[in-house]
């Protein structure tokens, strides 16, 4: 049971490590002109699609058969031992992206430097 809130305080840490470097990399970004006006695009594109989809995925009756057995799929998961190890896999997915997020900062502000 211990080793269970370890991984979870594990799996809070690097969610919230995830979200400081995607604000510092937004914060990177917002600082060029250019990227800005690129990201506030991307974003619009990105809500534009995302707003489709949970419209289309509303009436669809395949998809609430579909939400209802993951639903059942994910309550036999969290009683298995898969559960512990798909949250390890998770953390060490969340660490590869801050990883990542480190890189794409550190890139942005040497551009940034540069300018």
């Amino acid at each position: 049971m211990n080793q269970e809130k370890e991984r979870k305080s594990e799996l809070f840490e690097e969610l919230g490590e995830l979200g400081r470097k995607l604000g510092a990399a937004i914060k990177a970004a917002w600082e060029s002109e250019e990227l800005r006006r690129e990201f506030r695009e991307s974003l619009r594109q990105l809500s534009d699609q995302v707003q489709e989809a949970i419209e289309t995925a509303r009436k669809s009756e395949e998809v609430r058969e579909l939400q209802a057995q993951v639903k059942r799929a994910l309550e036999r998961v969290r009683e298995s031992d898969l559960s512990r190890e798909l949250k390890q896999g998770l953390i060490e997915a969340l660490r590869g992206l801050n990883a990542q997020l480190d890189r794409l900062i550190a890139s942005l502000e040497e551009k940034e430097k540069a300018q």
